[in-house]
């Protein structure tokens, strides 16, 4: 059974109402709902083996009931109890983000996830390399490493390849 998902108002002294809610951008979404007063994730019914893919990712998003653009998102992985694969796999294998131009070098764009846990055999790289613009960590993470200057027609769009491997499988994101 998924569990609560909480998030709270970090402004001082407002503390303002949360309501959650579940991105339907996967079609395994449908077999859940999250109760967008608490938090809490369920299943709206038992699930066929053959209807839903190991894990699945579902886009969980806290609003401030009191301001729509106070938005921060999650993602929640879920998977049945004794599920175990041994192949490398990201779990969401395309990731689409926007950054502004006045983000700061050393700030995490994305954080790419894999179906398993990250050990010494795993491995992560860009291609092509990043440029001097990205680097990607031994955990994943997508890291700007200079300024953007959305003026240069160069530095307006960038698309990379994420690549993970654990010495036996390999997997690839865009």
């Amino acid at each position: 059974q998924p569990q609560r998902i909480m998030a709270k108002d970090q402004d001082e002294g407002i503390k303002a109402a949360i309501m959650y809610s579940l991105s339907s951008d996967v079609a395994e979404a449908s077999f859940f709902t999250i109760d967008q007063h608490t938090g809490y994730v369920f299943l709206n019914s038992d699930v066929p083996d053959d209807k839903i893919t190991q894990p699945v990712s579902l886009s969980i998003y806290a609003t401030q009931t009191d301001n729509p653009d106070r938005r921060a998102g999650t993602i929640l992985t879920v998977s049945r109890r004794g599920f175990k694969s041994s192949q490398l796999l990201f779990v969401k294998t395309l990731y689409n983000v926007s950054v502004p131009e006045n983000i700061l070098p050393g700030s995490v764009i994305t954080e790419t996830i894999i179906n398993k846990d990250i050990d010494e055999n795993v491995r992560f790289r860009l291609s092509p390399s990043g440029d001097g613009v990205f680097r990607i960590t031994s955990s994943g993470q997508v890291l700007l490493e200079t300024h953007l200057d959305y003026e240069d027609p160069h530095s307006q769009q960038y698309n990379l390849q994420i690549v993970v491997t654990d010495g036996e499988y390999n997997d690839t994101a865009e």
